[in-house]
Protein backbone atom coordinates (compact mmCIF):
# COMPACT_ATOMS: atom_id res chain seq x y z
CA UNK A 1 0.00 0.00 0.00
CA UNK A 2 2.74 2.40 0.94
CA UNK A 3 4.53 1.87 -2.40
CA UNK A 4 1.31 2.49 -4.30
CA UNK A 5 0.70 5.65 -2.30
CA UNK A 6 4.27 6.84 -2.90
CA UNK A 7 3.98 6.07 -6.62
CA UNK A 8 0.75 8.09 -6.83
CA UNK A 9 2.32 11.00 -4.96
CA UNK A 10 5.32 11.03 -7.32
CA UNK A 11 3.01 10.83 -10.35
CA UNK A 12 0.88 13.73 -9.08
CA UNK A 13 3.99 15.78 -8.36
CA UNK A 14 5.33 15.18 -11.88
CA UNK A 15 2.00 16.24 -13.38
CA UNK A 16 1.96 19.40 -11.27
CA UNK A 17 5.54 20.22 -12.28
CA UNK A 18 4.70 19.63 -15.97
CA UNK A 19 1.66 21.89 -15.68
CA UNK A 20 3.72 24.57 -13.93
CA UNK A 21 6.40 24.33 -16.61
CA UNK A 22 3.78 24.76 -19.35
CA UNK A 23 2.35 27.79 -17.56
CA UNK A 24 5.80 29.33 -17.18
CA UNK A 25 6.59 28.70 -20.84
CA UNK A 26 3.27 30.25 -21.83
CA UNK A 27 3.94 33.31 -19.68
CA UNK A 28 7.47 33.61 -21.06
CA UNK A 29 6.18 33.32 -24.61
CA UNK A 30 3.51 35.96 -23.91
CA UNK A 31 6.07 38.33 -22.42
CA UNK A 32 8.35 37.89 -25.42
CA UNK A 33 5.44 38.48 -27.77
CA UNK A 34 4.56 41.63 -25.87
CA UNK A 35 8.18 42.78 -26.08
CA UNK A 36 8.28 42.09 -29.82
CA UNK A 37 5.02 43.96 -30.47
CA UNK A 38 6.31 46.83 -28.35
CA UNK A 39 9.48 47.17 -30.43
CA UNK A 40 7.58 46.89 -33.72
CA UNK A 41 5.03 49.48 -32.58
CA UNK A 42 7.76 51.97 -31.67
CA UNK A 43 9.58 51.40 -34.96
CA UNK A 44 6.44 51.94 -37.05
CA UNK A 45 5.43 55.13 -35.21
CA UNK A 46 8.16 57.23 -36.83
CA UNK A 47 9.07 58.25 -40.38
CA UNK A 48 12.45 59.61 -39.29
CA UNK A 49 15.27 57.21 -40.14
CA UNK A 50 17.55 58.23 -37.28
CA UNK A 51 14.75 57.74 -34.78
CA UNK A 52 13.86 54.33 -36.25
CA UNK A 53 17.49 53.20 -36.13
CA UNK A 54 18.03 54.37 -32.55
CA UNK A 55 14.83 52.77 -31.25
CA UNK A 56 15.72 49.47 -32.90
CA UNK A 57 19.31 49.33 -31.65
CA UNK A 58 18.43 50.35 -28.09
CA UNK A 59 15.34 48.18 -27.63
CA UNK A 60 16.80 45.03 -29.21
CA UNK A 61 20.07 45.25 -27.25
CA UNK A 62 18.23 45.62 -23.97
CA UNK A 63 15.65 42.91 -24.64
CA UNK A 64 18.22 40.37 -25.84
CA UNK A 65 20.78 41.45 -23.25
CA UNK A 66 23.45 41.76 -25.93
CA UNK A 67 26.67 43.77 -25.80
CA UNK A 68 26.03 45.62 -29.06
CA UNK A 69 23.28 46.00 -31.64
CA UNK A 70 24.10 47.79 -34.87
CA UNK A 71 22.27 48.70 -38.07
CA UNK A 72 24.56 48.31 -41.07
CA UNK A 73 23.71 49.87 -44.43
CA UNK A 74 25.32 48.81 -47.70
CA UNK A 75 26.61 51.58 -49.92
CA UNK A 76 24.67 51.59 -53.21
CA UNK A 77 26.60 50.46 -56.29
CA UNK A 78 29.23 48.75 -54.11
CA UNK A 79 27.93 45.26 -54.98
CA UNK A 80 27.52 44.70 -51.21
CA UNK A 81 31.27 45.00 -50.69
CA UNK A 82 31.11 48.27 -48.74
CA UNK A 83 28.88 49.64 -46.04
CA UNK A 84 28.59 51.76 -42.94
CA UNK A 85 27.31 51.35 -39.39
CA UNK A 86 24.50 53.93 -39.30
CA UNK A 87 23.28 53.23 -35.76
CA UNK A 88 24.27 51.27 -32.70
CA UNK A 89 23.66 50.75 -29.02
CA UNK A 90 26.69 49.34 -27.21
CA UNK A 91 27.80 48.78 -23.64
CA UNK A 92 30.43 51.34 -22.54
CA UNK A 93 33.18 48.78 -21.99
CA UNK A 94 33.30 47.96 -25.70
CA UNK A 95 34.54 50.13 -28.54
CA UNK A 96 31.85 52.02 -30.47
CA UNK A 97 31.42 51.23 -34.16
CA UNK A 98 29.00 54.01 -35.14
CA UNK A 99 30.05 55.59 -38.41
CA UNK A 100 32.61 52.88 -39.12
CA UNK A 101 32.98 52.07 -42.81
CA UNK A 102 33.68 48.49 -43.80
CA UNK A 103 35.13 47.15 -47.03
CA UNK A 104 34.57 43.43 -47.29
CA UNK A 105 34.91 41.87 -50.74
CA UNK A 106 34.25 38.46 -49.18
CA UNK A 107 30.69 39.43 -48.34
CA UNK A 108 29.76 40.50 -51.85
CA UNK A 109 31.31 37.42 -53.38
CA UNK A 110 30.30 34.74 -50.87
CA UNK A 111 27.34 35.83 -48.75
CA UNK A 112 25.23 38.59 -50.35
CA UNK A 113 23.15 36.25 -52.51
CA UNK A 114 22.21 34.05 -49.54
CA UNK A 115 21.28 37.00 -47.33
CA UNK A 116 19.14 38.38 -50.17
CA UNK A 117 17.14 35.13 -49.90
CA UNK A 118 16.59 35.62 -46.16
CA UNK A 119 19.59 33.77 -44.72
CA UNK A 120 20.27 34.45 -41.02
CA UNK A 121 23.70 33.86 -39.52
CA UNK A 122 23.97 32.77 -35.89
CA UNK A 123 27.55 32.21 -34.72
CA UNK A 124 28.09 31.23 -31.09
CA UNK A 125 31.89 31.57 -31.17
CA UNK A 126 33.75 33.14 -34.09
CA UNK A 127 36.89 31.14 -33.26
CA UNK A 128 35.09 27.81 -33.66
CA UNK A 129 32.93 28.62 -36.67
CA UNK A 130 35.52 28.10 -39.44
CA UNK A 131 34.97 31.59 -40.82
CA UNK A 132 37.00 32.92 -43.73
CA UNK A 133 40.07 34.96 -42.74
CA UNK A 134 38.66 38.20 -44.14
CA UNK A 135 35.37 37.72 -42.28
CA UNK A 136 37.15 36.85 -39.03
CA UNK A 137 39.39 39.89 -39.34
CA UNK A 138 36.41 42.25 -39.53
CA UNK A 139 34.63 40.63 -36.57
CA UNK A 140 37.78 40.87 -34.44
CA UNK A 141 38.07 44.54 -35.38
CA UNK A 142 34.81 45.19 -33.52
CA UNK A 143 35.60 42.87 -30.58
CA UNK A 144 32.84 40.45 -31.63
CA UNK A 145 32.85 36.98 -30.09
CA UNK A 146 29.33 35.80 -30.99
CA UNK A 147 27.27 37.12 -33.87
CA UNK A 148 23.59 37.11 -34.89
CA UNK A 149 22.96 38.76 -38.25
CA UNK A 150 19.58 39.31 -39.92
CA UNK A 151 19.13 40.71 -43.44
CA UNK A 152 17.17 43.91 -44.02
CA UNK A 153 15.33 43.22 -47.26
CA UNK A 154 13.25 45.48 -49.47
CA UNK A 155 11.69 42.94 -51.76
CA UNK A 156 14.68 40.99 -53.06
CA UNK A 157 17.04 43.92 -52.54
CA UNK A 158 19.49 43.58 -49.64
CA UNK A 159 19.47 47.06 -48.06
CA UNK A 160 21.56 46.23 -45.01
CA UNK A 161 21.95 44.08 -41.91
CA UNK A 162 20.71 44.04 -38.35
CA UNK A 163 23.72 42.88 -36.30
CA UNK A 164 23.52 41.62 -32.72
CA UNK A 165 26.86 41.09 -31.01
CA UNK A 166 28.13 39.41 -27.89
CA UNK A 167 31.62 40.78 -27.32
CA UNK A 168 32.69 39.61 -23.90
CA UNK A 169 32.17 35.86 -24.36
CA UNK A 170 30.65 33.20 -26.65
CA UNK A 171 26.86 32.88 -26.73
CA UNK A 172 24.57 30.11 -27.91
CA UNK A 173 21.73 31.90 -29.65
CA UNK A 174 18.35 30.37 -28.82
CA UNK A 175 15.68 29.70 -31.43
CA UNK A 176 13.29 32.23 -29.91
CA UNK A 177 16.04 34.88 -29.93
CA UNK A 178 16.75 34.20 -33.60
CA UNK A 179 13.03 34.36 -34.44
CA UNK A 180 12.71 37.59 -32.45
CA UNK A 181 15.57 39.16 -34.41
CA UNK A 182 14.07 37.99 -37.73
CA UNK A 183 10.70 39.53 -36.91
CA UNK A 184 12.28 42.82 -35.88
CA UNK A 185 14.39 42.80 -39.05
CA UNK A 186 11.35 42.32 -41.28
CA UNK A 187 9.45 45.21 -39.72
CA UNK A 188 12.55 47.39 -39.59
CA UNK A 189 13.05 46.90 -43.33
CA UNK A 190 9.46 48.02 -43.99
CA UNK A 191 9.88 51.06 -41.73
CA UNK A 192 13.11 52.01 -43.55
CA UNK A 193 11.37 51.78 -46.92
CA UNK A 194 8.47 53.96 -45.75
CA UNK A 195 10.79 56.53 -44.16
CA UNK A 196 12.96 56.77 -47.28
CA UNK A 197 9.88 57.08 -49.49
CA UNK A 198 8.54 59.81 -47.22
CA UNK A 199 11.87 61.63 -47.38
CA UNK A 200 11.92 61.43 -51.19
CA UNK A 201 8.33 62.69 -51.39
CA UNK A 202 9.30 65.79 -49.42
CA UNK A 203 12.54 66.52 -51.27
CA UNK A 204 11.40 65.50 -54.77
CA UNK A 205 7.58 65.52 -55.03
CA UNK A 206 7.65 65.36 -58.82
CA UNK A 207 9.88 62.25 -58.71
CA UNK A 208 7.66 60.72 -56.04
CA UNK A 209 4.45 61.04 -58.01
CA UNK A 210 6.09 59.97 -61.27
CA UNK A 211 7.24 56.74 -59.56
CA UNK A 212 3.78 56.05 -58.17
CA UNK A 213 1.48 55.54 -61.18
CA UNK A 214 -1.35 54.19 -59.05
CA UNK A 215 -1.56 57.39 -57.03
CA UNK A 216 -3.89 60.13 -58.23
CA UNK A 217 -3.25 63.82 -57.97
CA UNK A 218 -5.58 65.85 -55.78
CA UNK A 219 -7.29 67.18 -58.91
CA UNK A 220 -7.88 63.63 -60.23
CA UNK A 221 -9.28 62.55 -56.90
CA UNK A 222 -11.72 65.48 -56.82
CA UNK A 223 -12.71 64.80 -60.44
CA UNK A 224 -13.33 61.11 -59.66
CA UNK A 225 -15.37 62.02 -56.61
CA UNK A 226 -17.52 64.36 -58.71
CA UNK A 227 -18.21 61.68 -61.31
CA UNK A 228 -19.10 59.01 -58.76
CA UNK A 229 -21.22 61.36 -56.64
Amino acid sequence: MFHEYLYQEVTDLRQKLAHLEREMQSQTWFKKLQALMGVIGKIRQSLDLETIFKITATEVRQLLNADRVAVYRFIPESEWNEGEVVSEDVLPQFSPSLGAKVHDHCFGEQFAANYAKGYVQAVSDIYKARLSPCHLRILKRFQIRANLVVPLLQGQHLWGLLCIHQCGQPRDWQEDEIEFAKQVGEHLAVAIYQAELHSFSIRSPIWYWSKAPNRKSSGQIKHSATITA
